[in-house]
């Protein structure tokens, strides 16, 4: 894993700009159908799983294992 380095460019943080995490659910047959039986988050969040979906903390794991970003950014941002 990375540790951020600062330097000037990015005010001695080790962050310059922004990069994104994502979590996008399609609302498919299978979602609709929790969603009109009053699941709630949880309930959705491990059909969505299930499907084979990715958590905004599993977007952010890739980019902390690819080095885009920290794991402490992370835990910071997901917490």
């Amino acid at each position: 894993m990375y540790s951020p380095v600062g330097c000037s460019k990015c005010f001695g943080t080790g962050y310059y700009g922004r990069i994104g995490l994502y979590e996008v659910m399609t609302i498919d047959d299978d979602t609709r159908e929790h969603i009109a039986a009053g699941a709630n988050v949880n309930e959705l969040r491990a059909a969505a799983r299930e499907r084979g979906i990715d958590t905004i903390r599993d977007d952010g794991i890739g980019k902390v294992l690819d080095g885009t970003t920290s794991y402490l950014e992370l835990v910071r941002v997901t917490a």
